[in-house]
């Protein structure tokens, strides 16, 4: 079982570069429930990419956040800069700098404020994570279904 405290580098690729940070993966029920809630504040060049979550909320939190969605190949589909402490956000509410709506994520990646503008994050960026390439990572993706 892959729990939270594993700290994993990812390739963060932008307009300004490619920037690595260190992850830590939240890809089962308790992980992804528990978040970030309690916790202290993230470090630079640190996150938590949070698998089959296309919302977040930041309940019992004392500090604000970026948050970034992703496309299941961690294509960055929208970014949410400063989100504070009791407040929520949806992948796919409201629409981009031309008017469309966002598409739906299917992760998302939390960041220490700021994030977004020092390493100009925009939708399009890519995040290369070991999850992406590794099957035994993806908890839903091998559940087999058996019939009686």
């Amino acid at each position: 079982m892959n729990k939270i405290a594993i700290q994993t580098p990812a390739d963060l690729t932008t307009s300004t570069g490619l920037h690595q940070i260190e992850l830590k993966l939240a890809n089962n029920f308790f992980s992804r429930f528990k978040g970030l809630m309690l916790s202290r504040a993230l470090q630079l060049n640190h996150g938590l990419l949070i698998t089959h979550c296309s919302s977040v909320h930041c309940a019992f939190m004392t500090y604000t956040i970026d948050v970034v969605y992703l496309d299941a190949q961690g294509k960055v589909t929208k970014c949410v800069p400063q989100l504070k402490p009791w407040h929520a956000s949806v992948s796919n509410a409201g629409k981009d700098q031309q008017g469309k709506p966002y598409a739906r994520a299917i992760h998302t990646l939390e960041l220490a404020a700021g994030s977004i503008s020092r390493f100009n994050i925009c939708p399009g960026d890519q995040l290369d994570h070991p999850y992406w390439k590794t099957p035994s990572l993806h908890r839903y993706d091998n559940l087999k279904r058996t019939t009686p």
